[in-house]
């Protein structure tokens, strides 16, 4: 296969790529023995490794390595997927994602595996409610109107949502940690800071509104 390679013209490269790609196929297959440079080194590296069973252990261990590979990818997927099935999203004035945790499940979610540390992170003070990030982008500043949309969403996906003017906290989600042992969404923070939510302000508060007028309900189990 090689020698016809490199004979007459006409395929020029594109036609010895592909011979070479046959021919490695070939090999691989073991229907060949292995040409060219190496290929003696080749065949003793594998002769070894059938005497001492290596080639089919190693064989074994490549299929294995490549399906645990597939399956950690596709496990992967599976948790972002589910993740977000337990994620609301809004968008803020400016057009950046607000994201808001449906319950426990969601805000494990919203806090741990989805913020970045460019992004801020909301949660109201003193009571249980959603976790909420505003995401940003490396670098980038958020806007007062922006912060007081995810600030809003905080207080409305809360247990104080009917009070009004709520105090909520927020900071950088790096200084978000799960502590030791601790349950589902339980989480503590550093580096907090105070900002006032308005529940009946936010989009959520708008959106239930027309939701009631559709006669639709809120699923139960969430904020």
């Amino acid at each position: 296969l090689t020698e016809l390679a490199g004979g007459e013209g006409g395929g020029g490269g594109e036609d010895l790529l592909t011979l070479e790609e046959i021919a490695v196929e070939l090999v691989e297959a073991k229907l060949m023995a292995p040409t060219g440079r190496g290929a003696a080194a080749q065949i003793k590296r594998e002769e070894k490794s059938k005497k001492s069973g290596g080639g089919k252990g190693g064989k074994k261990g490549g299929k294995g390595t490549a399906a645990g590979g597939g399956v950690i990818s596709k496990s992967k997927r599976d948790q972002r997927k589910d993740a977000m099935t337990n994620v609301r999203t809004y968008a803020a004035p400016s057009g950046r994602v607000v994201m808001v945790g449906r319950n426990s499940k969601g805000n494990e979610a919203v806090s741990l595996q989805i913020g970045a540390d460019h992004d801020v992170w909301f949660h109201v003070r003193g009571a249980p409610g959603a976790h909420v990030i505003l995401r940003l982008q490396p670098g980038e500043m958020a806007s007062d109107e922006d912060m007081k949309c995810a600030a809003d969403l905080a207080a409305f996906h809360s247990k104080l949502r009917t009070g009004g003017k709520v105090n909520v906290s927020w900071t950088s989600p790096k200084f978000v940690r799960k502590p030791s042992g601790g349950r589902l969404g339980m989480v503590t923070i550093d580096k907090e800071r105070v900002m006032t939510g308005r529940p009946d302000d936010s989009e959520a508060a708008a959106e239930e509104s027309r939701e009631r007028a559709a006669g639709k309900k809120k699923p139960g189990g969430e904020w």
